[in-house]
């Protein structure tokens, strides 16, 4: 009886181990960076250049302990190198942290 309890804990396991985290796919991550992207050229934060961003670069990046979807955009209108390209960071959960022209 032991031995089925214990086989069965183990494929719950299996099958539930990722209970209550709630992950997002690359273009499901880009869709919420894009999104933001929008929100911020409706505040005026940036230029309505970045209506149709490119997307550069998604990946996964530590901060401290916590991971986190990094999404570059670049946008070839803008003449000024350091405001190029522009970061997205989106939790593994779809929350956007924030964004920046450093990718710190």
């Amino acid at each position: 009886m032991k031995r089925i309890v214990t086989i069965l804990l183990f494929i719950t396991a299996l099958l539930f181990g990722h209970g209550g985290h709630n992950h997002k796919s690359k273009s499901a991550i880009q869709q919420i960076a894009k999104k933001k992207i929008a929100e911020l050229i409706q505040s005026k934060k940036i230029n309505k250049s970045w209506k149709r961003p490119y997307v550069l670069d998604t990946k996964k990046k530590y901060f401290g302990k916590l991971q986190e979807w990094i999404v570059s955009f670049e946008n070839s209108d803008i003449k000024d190198p350091k405001k190029k390209i522009i970061y997205v960071f989106v939790s593994e959960e779809g929350k956007v942290q924030g964004a920046n022209y450093t990718g710190k």
